[in-house]
């Protein structure tokens, strides 16, 4: 009887170290029977600073000889309670035995999973108080090893505090003996190699859609789009933070009533647009909090937000027009701790300069008068600076300025100095002359000015604020001294006028046709005396 209930027992135990399945990570030790036996745990696969925690869940019962005690597998005295309460069809009350349902969990079942999150969420809130519990701290090799861990069970957990936006999956692995083919058991490896699996951080993208709208002018409208993707939060998460927010930043002010969010990209299906969110917003910058319903049936997809920014008059004192998003989220979400991830995108602004001067290209001229028309012919309108009346800012709309103010289509030289025309976006110009400086000749036609930036610093096809094409053609009788160099944002010329007495017209005939004409004029006249001297004597002989 008592070699039946010991074979029995054999049974029992080789089932339970086949069917006791930990999720995440397997690592099974094979080794002896020695109760004093510890295994040592390398830890992979982290960043420098993580912090890893060994935390005891099941115990393997020997005696001081070597010698299974019934029960073999029971919960470790930290956690029976946490089991005996949330999954009491796991442990056999009375004697803390972890039960066949348990053991006959699949790997990485679903069931398995929920298990070891579910505690995992209990440990983090302070609920589970594990007495054997051993931790580490990566170093510049981004890994640990932790030695010291007896027969049993084990969760491994991993954090990294310095927020890296990085969640490890909590892992499971045992320290179990191995029945051989002979029926002996052997001691295990003394050390073995975890490779902990990272959740990758939510993508998050800002993006200009139209890349054209990249290079843009004062007053224009800027369309933005970030994307959001919603993390796959474990079981019984604490924490589930969902933030998108965008911080306009100088020279941009956000168009009231613009933002759509959405589960389609372009926002076009009004089936997919989420209303399951609050709003804050500024003149340039909203947040938007996504509900935790709707973060729980939308794991794993993509959240868009739609926008516009408005080019503002405050974007010329800079080079560059930045705008930054933000995605805010729990890496941890067992943890009140947040980590942001930020993209941003650059749009930016161009600039003309041009000097009005003599012939000799060498004295400024005052008094002319300019127009500057798209590549349509339609006059454009600016706002004159008035702490410099030659700066000449783009009057794309009204809302691009702080102030009220009155836009002209007049570019008046007034002063000896460069105009400035500022704030302009890429693209074909005419530049005419209505009005010459007084004694100077206006000329005809117009100055056909095209700026093109499309190919960044790594040849990418980007603009960058960059001018990498600048054509300035004379279509009339204009003479220009072209000083223009690419690889800024801004670019100069000169407009020459000459005056009236410097143009020498030819004329039809010379110096014999002018004797000739006064010739005949002369005997003209000649004849005109005799003819009316004979009528003066025919009247006398009468």
């Amino acid at each position: 009887m008592k070699k039946e209930k010991i074979l029995s027992f054999i049974v029992s135990f080789c089932m339970i170290l086949t069917m006791l399945i930990f999720s995440g990570i397997e690592a099974i030790a094979v080794g002896s029977l020695n109760p004093s036996f510890s295994q040592s745990f390398t830890v992979t696969n982290l960043t420098e600073g993580t912090h890893v925690e060994v935390l005891k869940t099941v115990d393997l019962n020997l005696d001081s000889d070597g010698n299974f005690n019934m029960p073999v597998l029971t919960w470790n005295d930290s956690v029976k309670n946490w089991v005996s309460d949330k999954f009491p069809q796991y442990i056999d009350k009375s004697t803390k035995e972890v039960t066949d349902t348990f053991q006959k969990l699949g790997s990485n079942s679903a069931e398995a999973n929920t298990f070891w999150q579910k505690m995992t969420a209990a440990y983090y809130q302070g609920k589970i108080n594990f007495a054997d519990k051993k931790d580490a701290t990566a170093d510049g090799n981004k890994n640990v090893t932790i030695n010291g861990n007896g027969w049993g069970g084990y969760l491994v957990l991993a954090e990294n505090p310095n927020n890296t936006g990085i969640m490890y999956k909590a892992t499971s692995v045992n320290v179990l003996p191995a029945k051989q083919k002979d029926g002996s058991y052997e001691n295990p490896k003394e050390s073995i190699t975890l490779v902990m699996k990272q959740d990758k951080e939510p993508g998050f993208e800002k993006e200009i859609p139209d890349i054209s709208e990249i290079t843009t002018g004062i007053g224009k409208i800027v369309n933005y789009r970030l994307n959001a993707q919603i993390p796959v939060y474990p079981a019984d998460s604490i924490y589930k933070i969902f933030e998108i927010s965008d911080q306009g930043g100088k020279g941009l002010k956000l168009v009231p009533d613009s933002i759509v969010v959405s589960l389609h990209a372009d926002g076009s299906d009004s089936m997919s647009k989420i209303t399951d969110y609050t709003l804050t917003k500024t003149e340039n910058a909203f947040k938007i909090v996504v509900k935790e319903s709707f973060l729980e049936n939308h794991q794993g997809e993509v959240v868009y937000v739609l926008y516009q920014e408005r080019i503002t008059e405050e974007a010329l004192e800079l080079d560059e027009i930045e705008n930054t998003a933000s995605l805010k989220y729990n890496p941890n979400p067992y943890k009140n701790d947040t980590y942001e991830i930020e993209s941003k995108k650059k749009t930016y602004t161009y600039e003309i300069n041009f000097d009005k001067k003599d012939e000799n290209g060498t004295t400024y001229l005052t008094g002319a008068v300019f127009q500057l028309q798209d590549a349509d012919g339609d006059v454009l309108q600016f706002v004159q600076d008035t702490n410099d009346l030659h700066h000449y800012i783009f009057y794309g709309s009204a809302d691009a300025f702080d102030t009220a103010v009155t836009p002209v289509s007049d570019i008046e030289i007034s002063k000896e100095s460069s105009i400035q025309i500022d704030g302009l976006d890429t693209g074909t110009y005419r530049l005419i002359e209505t009005k010459a400086p007084e004694g100077y000749v206006k000329p005809t036609g117009y100055i056909e000015i095209t700026l093109e930036d499309t190919i960044d610093e790594n040849s990418k096809n980007v603009p960058d604020g960059k001018l990498d094409k600048i054509e300035i053609t004379n279509n009339g009788t204009y003479e220009i001294i072209n000083n223009a160099t690419t690889g800024s944002g801004s670019f100069s010329f000169i407009v020459k006028n000459r005056t009236p007495e410097d143009f020498n017209l030819p004329v039809t005939g010379g110096t014999g046709t002018l004797m000739f004409t006064l010739g005949g004029i002369v005997v003209m006249g000649g004849a005109v005396l005799l003819y009316a001297r004979n009528r003066k004597c025919r009247s006398n002989a009468k």
